[in-house]
């Protein structure tokens, strides 16, 4: 015993029990706060890959090459309810039951096995203990009496009645809980795993103390098959690597995946499963494949002992028959965590071909040999899954095209064997989706359809696999394979997706699954929309209709951004409709009165993008109706963001550019003045919330010096008003510390002095030449500027010396005639 600040403590033994070295050492440590510990209790501190925790328990002492790494925490001990009560509290004196007194005396055992007994039916919340594609189960209640039996075999421990098969009885009721997890009653969330590793260190000091006694490799097994029971990617246990450990240990190996068939009894063939099964659980969905090359390690091993045993076989026919057994399970772990893997499909590959060897040989072997199992249908989902998600980790395309291939060869493969009965169980969808998303990451759409229509015809309507009938999420990938690249969107692409849809439309009252859904459709309104096809908005209107009413039947589904595709449609194509911006105004009017979406920045940005393009023939008698109009939308724009705050309905640099952009064809006298207000009120908000989306771009600096240019037909004042608000945008511009000016800025500005000052004075030639020169110094001097200073208010020697020819040849000079560097 131990004391620290008059603490009475066990042995106190810590064991590093993995590091990178992968040599075992001990860590000695131990800092314990006296005000935390109980003066009156004994400790045992255990060693863990977690954070440690403290645990009160009884006075065993732990061996120190026996300890394992293990995760410490408190232990009732809570008093027994039984009629047995009395016996319990005896001291240990009084009982002369020990481990030389076996079993049939102890009445204590006999309680433990009754109270098992009674509980033996139980039925757990869920079938399947072990279920690995769900989180662990929490078990409510003690209803097995595993808990009860845990607190009567520690009491039996403290009292020194209790022996090996009392243990081993404990053991096997904790192992069947499988994955579940529970409370014990000190708070603490546990499960199978830690349990059993808690019970085997008191269990091992037990034995350490008795010399007739040693730990059997069953018990070793159980813990190790609890290892592996509860190992998985996302617990801060480690339970493969703390289940190797133990393994190195008993066996007294320090690399036991490397070991030699003959170092490998045939009673230590089920902890070798044990440990891959930990390593194969441990791997999830990592970035890497670690785990499961571990796990492929200890594959070998099994390999080696059953090519071993089979060499043997008249030896021992039934050790034989175990090792195959094992082999071949440990295939299908480990071929499971291959599927789970980035990078694991060629050493999936690997195994799935020795996988079918098993069950080859056996089918072409007619003597007495060893029956191997039929390869199961999860080993042929495995390795596609393993090809498939190869082909979408993999950056290189013809990688992707060729894993892709390998998946789809397999995919048939299994397809093809299902329907004629070669292979049991019913294919899942995950093999099929999977190889249709291998086929969208490397942009074949045509291939991703193809298993569509392998999931329809062949295995679902064939194979008579009602359970595979593909749902509208399956549908959905493949569309989306069509229209991943807008740039390839061509006729064929939207022939493809019409035809898929077509389906969809025509079959979905026998198939309710694969009714479409508003993504369906968004697929079909972006391929309508990048297509060039000149119907693209009448059809696109239908399908608006079509989504609302899908909306309408299941409140969810249409979103702003339907209504703003459209829309953006109509704003491209407004030359070939002049009246697009009418439609336009007319869904901005049903998105306000929907139930469904409300118009936000985008909206109401292309919008008023659609108002600027308004040919003047088109103003409804009014010049100014664009305009007016546009100031209107953003107006109200800005209206609902004070009222809301909300960032989707915050105007952006764009919407007062096109606000902005508006004002130039309208008619208004102070059109210069409005448009400058408008860039003065974008730059102020963008200095209040320094918002990345209202930082002020050439674009409207631009617009302000168009308005100003188109200011010609006003009176002398408005002209100069408008002239010093041209100066002052253009210099502004000039010195921004960000933003530069560009071709289109000189364009204006050469403009603006041309219609708002006089030809004749010594005003308009110094700008001209001053701001000429500046154009030039920055490369800017395009093909309209170049027109703008042919026609210019200039005379032709003027003309002649900023263009540095004959001024008889001015209008003669192309761009490809001035120096490369204007």
């Amino acid at each position: 015993m131990i004391n620290i600040n008059n603490v009475s403590l066990t042995r106190i033994e810590l064991l590093r029990v993995w590091n990178k070295n992968k040599k075992t050492h001990f860590l000695f440590l131990v800092l314990l706060l006296s005000t935390l510990l109980s003066k009156s209790k004994s400790f045992i501190i255990l060693p863990s890959q977690s954070p440690l925790i403290l645990r009160p328990s009884s006075a065993v002492a732990i061996k120190k090459t026996k300890t394992i790494g293990l995760k410490l925490r408190s232990t009732t001990t809570t008093t027994l309810k039984s009629n047995t009560d009395d016996e319990y509290t005896s001291s240990s004196s009084s009982s002369s039951s020990s481990l030389e007194n076996g079993t049939s005396d102890n009445r204590y055992h006999a309680d433990l096995l009754h109270l098992l007994k009674r509980r033996e039916d139980v039925v757990y919340p869920t079938k399947d203990v072990l279920q690995r594609r769900a989180q662990p189960l929490y078990l409510r209640g003690d209803i097995d009496g595993a808990e009860k039996a845990i607190i009567m075999l520690r009491r039996m421990i403290d009292i020194g009645v209790a022996i090996p098969e009392s243990f081993e009885v404990v053991f096997k009721a904790i192992l069947k809980r499988g994955r579940m997890q529970w409370i014990d009653p000190s708070g603490f969330a546990t499960c199978t795993a830690n349990e059993l590793e808690y019970l085997l260190v008191e269990f091992e000091s037990m034995v350490d103390n008795s010399s007739n006694e040693v730990v059997s490799m069953d018990i070793y097994n159980m813990v190790l098959e609890a290892y592996a029971n509860c190992a998985n990617a996302r617990s801060n246990f480690r339970y493969a690597e703390r289940a190797e450990c133990l393994y190195q240990r008993i066996t007294n190996t320090n690399d036991s995946s490397n070991m030699e068939a003959d170092d490998v009894d045939d009673e230590s063939v089920s902890g070798i499963f044990q440990v891959l099964r930990a390593w194969a659980w441990q791997q999830g969905n990592r970035d890497n494949s670690k785990c499961a090359d571990k796990a492929n390690g200890y594959l070998r091993l099994l390999q080696r002992r059953h090519k071993h045993n089979n060499i043997n076989n008249n030896n021992n026919r039934k050790h034989a028959e175990t090792t195959l057994s094992f082999y071949a399970q440990g295939c299908d772990a480990v071929l499971e965590a291959y599927s789970k893997a980035i990078g694991g499909a060629t050493s999936a590959d690997t195994i799935y071909k020795e996988r079918l060897k098993l069950t080859s040989a056996a089918n072409d072997d007619n003597s007495d040999d060893i029956t191997s199992p039929t390869v199961p249908m999860e080993d042929y989902t495995n390795i596609i899954l393993a090809w498939a998600k190869d082909s979408t980790s993999n950056g290189i395309s013809d990688s992707r095209v060729e894993s892709a291939e390998k998946a789809m060869d397999y995919l048939e493969m299994m397809s093809e064997m299902f329907v004629n009965g070669i292979i049991t169980g019913d294919p899942e969808h995950i093999a099929y989706n999977s190889v249709i998303a291998a086929w969208n990451k490397a942009n074949q759409p045509h291939r991703a359809e193809q298993v569509l229509w392998l999931m329809e015809t062949k295995v679902r309507k064939e194979g008579a696999v009602q359970s595979l009938e593909p749902d509208v999420a399956t549908y959905n990938s493949v569309l989306d394979a069509f229209v991943k690249d807008n740039s390839k969107i061509t006729t064929d692409t939207l022939t493809a997706v019409k035809r898929i849809i077509q389906y969809m439309e025509d079959n979905h009252s026998e198939q309710p699954k694969i009714r479409p859904d508003s993504y369906t459709y968004n697929v079909l309104l972006k391929a309508w929309n990048f297509s060039g096809n000149l119907k693209s908005i009448d059809e696109m209107m239908l399908i608006l209709d079509k989504m609302e009413q899908i909306v309408i039947e299941s409140d969810k589904g249409i979103s702003n951004k339907n209504f703003n595709v459209i829309m953006n449609t109509y704003a491209k194509k407004q030359q070939n409709d002049p009246l697009a911006y009418q439609k336009v105004l007319q869904l901005l009017d049903r998105m306000k009165a929907s139930r469904f979406v409300e118009p936000d920045s985008i909206t109401y940005s292309t919008a008023i993008e659609c108002l600027t393009k308004i040919n003047s023939l088109h103003y409804q008698g009014d010049p100014n109706f664009a305009a007016d109009k546009a100031l209107e939308l953003l107006s109200d724009l800005k209206s609902m963001y004070q009222t809301t705050k909300k960032d989707s309905v915050m105007p952006n640099s764009r919407t007062f550019a096109m606000a902005i952009s508006a004002l130039t064809r309208s008619k208004k006298k102070d059109k210069a003045q409005l448009a400058r207000s408008l860039l003065d009120e974008l730059i102020e908000f963008y200095d209040l919330t320094k918002d990345i989306k209202l930082r002020p771009t050439v674009h409207p600096y631009n617009y302000v010096l168009s308005c100003a240019s188109k200011s010609f037909d006003a009176d002398n004042d408005i002209k100069m008003e408008a002239f010093k608000i041209a100066a002052k945008t253009y210099q502004e511009l000039r010195e921004h510390k960000v933003l530069k000016p560009d071709s289109f800025t000189y364009n204006y500005w050469f403009q603006t002095c041309d219609t708002l000052l006089q030809p004749t004075s010594d005003l308009y030639d110094k700008f001209m030449r001053l701001s000429f020169k500046q154009c030039i110094k920055e490369g800017l001097l395009s093909k309209q500027v170049l027109y703008k200073i042919q026609r210019c208010n200039l005379t032709w020697k003027q003309k002649g010396d900023l263009l540095e020819c004959d001024p008889q040849n001015v209008r003669d000079v192309v761009h490809d005639d001035l120096p490369p560097s204007w």
